[in-house]
């Protein structure tokens, strides 16, 4: 049948008391619409509609050896249409949307010398498209699919791709890969044990000296079950491109306050499931990951990233 669900959420979260310094404060409205327009048996049609605001407002926020005031502010609105259905025995799903995007970040310089002032809006018009697929294939399932946005500044293509495939009973594999962006730079200061406040910046893609980011991510799986519970085993690897980050003390090689660079992470993880055969019986989960991340800046060697946890 014919249906419409609304979603509003507005929330505010002010660190310290409001106008102290050094001080943050978020706010976040949302304002969501979807109307199932088509309800057949085989497929259906939904036209959706957004509003949102999101923004930080940061005062004399300590920032390498200077403070500065921060805001940021990110307006989206949103329409769009998504169908779904089947074709024989593949599942489809496919979107189109049209947005409007104002995205503004402003640095004021209380004191210090690390950050020059800076103020940058820009309203952009964007596209978004979305499909993918789900088949059977023999005993193995395959799911394909790929989103792109697009701007004036930066074209934004995510495909996705997963083979699932079950060994013998109670065993199936899997492997997965994703390529991942967006259209804008979050840059903060990745500090392994960050103060209350801290800098943001919400950066445009495609701005003079700011590059469009890019993670590639590939993955495999292995999971078994029984009456005694479950067994988790995966890799996975990830190589990274154009990511950002607040310049740190250490590195002198530039003036300037962000710094771009490369990522590559590799790890293994294990979890093991016990599950409960009664209702008064235990349920436990034992669980290990064994991970590498390292970045390369300017310099161009490879070192292990500020937050690289190893065990």
């Amino acid at each position: 049948g014919h249906w419409t669900d609304l979603t509003f959420y507005a929330s505010e979260d002010v660190l310290g008391k409001r106008d102290a310094t050094p001080g943050m404060g978020w706010t976040n409205l949302l304002l969501g619409q979807r109307t199932r327009l088509v309800d057949r048996t085989r497929w259906a049609l939904d036209l959706t509609a957004s509003l949102n605001r999101f923004s930080l407002d940061g005062r004399e926020i300590e920032a390498r050896r200077s403070n500065i005031d921060v805001r940021n502010q990110l307006d989206r609105s949103h329409v769009g249409a998504e169908v779904r259905g089947w074709l024989g025995a593949m599942e489809w799903h496919a979107a189109l949307g049209l947005g409007r995007r104002l995205a503004a970040s402003e640095i004021g310089v209380v004191r210090g010398v690390d950050f020059a002032p800076r103020a940058t809006r820009s309203r952009l018009t964007e596209f978004s498209g979305f499909a993918s697929a789900r088949i059977a294939v023999g005993a193995a399932t395959l799911y394909a699919g790929g989103r792109v946005d697009a701007s004036s500044r930066a074209v934004a293509w995510q495909p996705r791709l997963r083979v699932t495939m079950p060994l013998a009973e109670g065993v199936v594999a899997a492997v997965s890969y994703a390529r991942a962006t967006r259209l804008f730079q979050l840059v903060t200061d990745p500090q392994p044990e960050p103060t209350l406040t801290f800098q943001e910046f919400w950066l445009t893609a495609g701005d003079s000296a700011v590059p469009t980011p890019v993670v590639h991510h590939a993955s495999a799986e292995v999971d078994v079950s029984g009456r005694w519970g479950t067994v988790h085993l995966a890799g996975y690897l990830s190589r990274g491109f154009g990511l950002g980050e607040v310049r740190p003390y250490v590195d002198q090689r530039d003036t300037s306050a962000f710094r771009w660079g490369e990522s590559r992470t590799a790890g293994l993880e294990v979890r093991v499931a016990r599950r409960p055969r009664t209702e008064r019986d235990v349920a436990a989960v034992l669980s290990y990951t064994l991970g590498w991340s390292q970045r390369r800046w300017e310099d161009g060697v490879w070192r292990p990233w500020l937050l690289d946890q190893r065990h």
